[in-house]
């Protein structure tokens, strides 16, 4: 019975010991980019979707980027960036569960309606840690741009998904950290 429990608490030692290394030196970083090039509705949307590996599957996301690019469909007239809005929207759940703002109409102020203006925009935004890792296995990311206002047009030429987390550990790496705790028990039983 006394050989039993030992093996026991040297499992959980094992995977213990395993889950925080694996926490500190097993981040990993999924990419996607998505070339879009299509003229914005003035006013309307436009939406464009990744989806990550089913083998993604993140025990914790502990970053997520969204790079956004935007140009005047007239390079001789700039955009309004205060038209534009721009929301991710992932996995399962109710919309207000799974949706982030990426842009909300940039500049605009009561003394200026119109926001900034711009005959580009290529810049990445931080979306933070609020994300359930269990949403990202084969789930799409959807990423739309609207323009709220009659006006100056824009073109969303493309944009790119950075997801980073620590993964879930695989049941094939489980058994091996198992059986070394088995094989490293059984020889300090010997040597004794």
């Amino acid at each position: 019975m006394n050989h039993r429990f030992t093996l026991l608490v040297a499992l959980l030692m094992v995977a213990s010991l395993s889950s925080e290394s694996r926490s500190q030196s097993l981040l990993q970083t999924i990419s996607r980019t998505n070339l879009v090039g299509v003229n914005i509705p003035d006013p309307g949307q436009y939406s464009s979707s990744v989806s990550l590996d089913p083998g993604s599957l993140f025990d914790q996301i502990t970053q997520v980027r969204v790079n956004l690019v935007l140009s005047s469909p007239i390079p001789s007239q700039p955009m309004w960036l205060g038209q534009i809005k721009a929301n991710l929207l992932y996995g399962d759940g109710t919309e207000s569960q799974r949706a982030s703002v990426v842009i909300d109409r940039l500049g605009v102020t009561s003394s200026d309606p119109f926001g900034n203006s711009a005959t580009s925009l290529d810049q990445t935004f931080d979306l933070g840690t609020a994300f359930n890792g269990a949403l990202l296995a084969s789930h799409l990311w959807t990423l739309t741009v609207a323009d709220m206002q009659t006006g100056a047009t824009a073109k969303f030429d493309r944009w790119t998904l950075e997801v980073s987390g620590v993964p879930e550990p695989s049941s094939s790496s489980l058994l091996v950290v198992g059986i070394g705790a088995l094989l490293a028990l059984r020889r300090r039983r010997g040597a004794v």
